[in-house]
């Protein structure tokens, strides 16, 4: 299926062409996500917040800011003080600026964390985050991408190896990092930067990173084991 997409930007439309193939066409797929996938106003009784269309998340912006009421002032510190200690660029600065004005929103993705970013879908939530928010920037919304690392449900050996194919096609995995000892420890416990970092240069390239910092064992801890 080809398709174009459109979305208003600072510097007018942006328009892209784009071949998927439908979920319904992948097997072992629920009947709830596809008809979700195909007409999700159709599932407002579960799905209340269902739009048929990204261009309508704007709408519910007056009702996210009247039942927002947490203490800005305190988040933004935090996040602030927290994104300087890790160095980060001068577009997350902008943005937790931002954040602090009363009529900005945030657009908030995130996922377990997982060695070498985990799935690739992480990056797609990421990216689906950043573009989000550029187009209800685009459309004069203050709006600021937020990337959540969910390191509270992740204990240090669930996220520490990945599973990758060798030349050959076989499974590899690498060790865990690290000893035996790193393994009761919550992922959380690793330091993390959980903001999603974009900017646009002079030039209107755009840069995207999912920023994620660790200590402790490094790279030459990971040793190929067949399986």
């Amino acid at each position: 299926m080809e398709q174009e997409i459109a979305c208003p930007g600072s510097n007018g439309n942006t328009v892209l062409r784009a071949e998927s193939i439908p979920f319904s066409h992948l097997p072992g797929q629920s009947r709830l996500f596809t008809r979700y996938q195909d007409d999700p106003l159709s599932l407002k009784k579960y799905y209340p917040s269902a739009v048929s269309s990204h261009a309508q998340i704007a709408e519910r912006i007056p009702e996210v800011l009247a039942n927002y009421h947490s203490d800005r002032t305190a988040l933004c510190n935090a996040l602030d003080e927290i994104n300087h200690a890790f160095g980060a660029g001068p577009k997350v600065f902008e943005h937790i600026g931002m954040l602090r004005d009363a009529d900005s929103v945030a657009v908030v993705t995130g996922q377990q964390a997982g060695l070498f970013t985990g799935p690739l879908y992480t990056v797609y939530k990421a990216l689906s985050a950043v573009r989000a928010a550029e187009c209800l920037r685009g459309r004069g919304f203050k709006a600021v991408p937020v990337f959540w690392a969910a390191t509270e449900d992740h204990d240090f050996e669930e996220v520490s190896q990945t599973f990758v194919l060798d030349g050959d096609g076989r499974d590899v995995a690498p060790h865990p990092f690290g000893p035996r000892q790193h393994r009761d420890r919550r992922a959380g416990q690793h330091r993390r930067r959980n903001i999603v970092e974009r900017g646009a240069g002079t030039d209107q390239r755009n840069r995207v990173a999912v920023g994620t910092e660790k200590t402790g064992p490094g790279p030459d801890d990971i040793r190929p084991q067949p399986r």
